[in-house]
């Protein structure tokens, strides 16, 4: 997912370089296009009755935009150890600190298991709290 973010950064203004990269990034597509996603329905986390248990994963990776010193960030939420949801994408701001990275990650991270869990509930009944998992010691509270 890196290579075609930090491609996007010259859309308005690319080269013969980039155009080469953005091809090796296809090749690499064609010989990986039948791998896929299982759902397995929670058989690794078995849950009594009509149960779902949403766990969310946050990372950042600070300040490692060569360009713009921008960080990279991203989340998965699994939803009985089933993988239902990510992203991946470049902070709008410039973190002082590694800290402040996870900061705006988490707080996406935060706004999208919420989200899922308020969709979620109107079908299931979703445990809570919602466990969230991340890397950075000073941002844990």
């Amino acid at each position: 997912m890196q290579p075609v973010v930090y491609l996007a950064q010259f859309c308005t203004c690319y080269g013969r370089d980039h155009f080469l990269a953005a091809l090796r990034i296809l090749k690499y597509l064609c010989t990986v296009k039948d791998r896929k996603l299982t759902f397995r329905g929670g058989r690794d986390f078995p849950l009594p009755g009509n149960q779902t248990r949403l766990t969310v994963y946050s990372d950042s990776d600070w300040a490692m935009g060569s360009t713009d010193r921008k960080s990279y960030s991203g989340n998965v939420i699994y939803m009985n150890g089933d993988l239902v949801g990510w992203y991946a994408h470049k902070q709008p701001i410039v973190p002082a600190s590694s800290t402040e990275a996870e900061y705006v990650v988490l707080s996406d991270a935060w706004k999208d298991g919420l989200s899922l869990y308020y969709f979620l509930g109107e079908f299931l009944q979703v445990l809570k709290p919602i466990t969230i998992y991340m890397d950075n010691q000073g941002a844990m509270f």
